[in-house]
């Protein structure tokens, strides 16, 4: 079972129609990274599909952190979800959630994060987030429609939320993280708090007991799928054996 959303941390008829929208650049993908994080983007609009909330899929800064943990963040392809109370912040988080699951809108897969971006979180316009600790639903605004908000701000938001899905705390609450070093779920500039520095050793073992780290596919080329096959005892041989 997963824990009411109402245990979230912060760092900071319903008309319900879904569609899919195009991606925001998913460049400078690392390479060679062993574990991966599947993310599914869900955009909060209006209920006639007006408005929809500010979103980034921040790739390069976000995958930095965790690049002690080896992780490289995949983003599926983002659901426009036409649910404006949701989007504006007018009703609690829990009561989203509840409608999310009915509409298949949050991922049933507990292996992927579903991450919502809406206008206000508890009606607050942000730039924030709640992110449910050890689980795999997160909220981020990134402030009034209009508005520019820094990258750099953005890709926090976005790294610290799920950084609570994947079991980190605050470092204040943390006694194994220091408190006086920028940290991803710490103080200081967010440039530093999204440095490779900005994970901490107990921060990456931590990540990486998360069920949200899945070991990637190694696709073998035909030369290497022929060496397997040539070298690998057939089952017959390994009766033989015994």
């Amino acid at each position: 079972l997963i824990s009411p959303i109402s245990s979230l941390l912060g760092i900071g008829l319903i008309l319900v129609a879904t569609t899919t929208i195009p991606v925001k650049a998913q460049s400078e993908i690392p390479k060679d990274r062993p574990r991966v994080v599947l993310v599914k983007p869900v955009i909060l609009s209006n209920d006639d599909g007006s408005a929809p909330a500010a979103y980034a899929l921040p790739k390069t800064l976000v995958d930095r952190v965790y690049t002690k943990a080896g992780l490289e963040f995949l983003y599926l392809e983002p659901t426009l979800w036409n649910f404006g109370k949701a989007r504006r912040g007018e009703i609690n988080l829990d009561r989203i959630v509840e409608e999310g699951r009915k509409q298949d809108v949050i991922c049933s897969d507990e292996r992927v994060v579903t991450l919502l971006f809406v206008s206000a979180v508890d009606g607050q316009q942000g730039p924030l987030g709640r992110g449910m600790q050890n689980g795999n639903i997160c909220f981020v605004t990134l402030g009034a429609e209009g508005k520019e908000t820094n990258s750099d701000l953005q890709a926090f938001v976005v790294a610290h939320e799920i950084g609570h899905c994947l079991n980190l705390r605050h470092a204040v609450d943390d006694p194994a993280v220091p408190n006086d070093k920028a940290n991803l779920q710490g103080e200081g500039p967010f440039a530093e708090r999204l440095a490779v520095s900005g994970l901490h050793a107990s921060q990456r073992e931590t990540v990486l007991r998360s069920p949200l780290v899945l070991d990637r596919l190694r696709f073998h080329s035909i030369e290497e799928g022929s060496c397997l096959l040539y070298t690998s005892p057939s089952p017959r041989d390994r009766t033989r054996s015994r």
